[in-house]
């Protein structure tokens, strides 16, 4: 089990580590308690070391320990949200100034294969690619094109072969 493994990686990291505010719920104090914890919370209310609330398609406040202000993000998803909060909380950790780092987030184009326009159909519709693999990416690239598109979203997904669809079939048809 995939908790099971960051488990054992905490166990072995010497002095702190950035982790999401319900995954160290899941994990349990044991395996951390060692170890200089930053907390973020991706949640939409959310509470912790870094945390943002009322979330609005690529563009969310976020809190710190003494400071405020709104980050923009050039790309739609929550999911890439709770990443710049990680980013955020990881240069606090390491006593680094966040203000940079918030000021040029809406600088990051994103990486590769990660929800890239690639074109347009003839109607106009705007086509995306992503690589996504697993059920959670699947969700968060479905979840991102929602906030940008209203009415329906098509999504096409091609299975990287017959071991990983048989991994995740009970939770893809889910």
């Amino acid at each position: 089990q995939l908790l099971d493994v960051f488990r054992q990686f905490l166990r072995q990291t010497r002095d702190a580590a950035v982790i999401e505010k319900d995954v160290a719920g899941q994990l349990g104090p044991e395996c951390m308690s060692h170890l200089k914890v930053v907390l973020f919370d991706a949640g939409e209310n959310g509470s912790g070391d870094f945390s943002h609330s009322n979330y609005r398609g690529g563009q969310f406040p976020v809190a710190s320990f003494s400071r405020h202000g709104d980050i923009t993000l050039p790309m739609p998803g929550k999911h890439n949200a709770a990443n710049a909060l990680a980013i955020l909380a990881a240069f606090e950790m390491l006593k680094l100034p966040t203000d940079s780092v918030a000021a040029e987030l809406h600088n990051f184009r994103g990486v590769w294969r990660r929800f890239n326009l690639a074109g347009q159909l003839p109607s106009g519709a705007p086509v995306y690619d992503d690589y996504a693999h697993n059920v959670e990416k699947l969700i968060s690239c479905i979840d991102a094109a929602r906030e940008i598109r209203k009415g329906k979203v098509f999504a096409i997904f091609q299975p990287h072969g017959f071991g990983p669809l048989k991994f995740m079939r009970d939770e893809l048809f889910r």
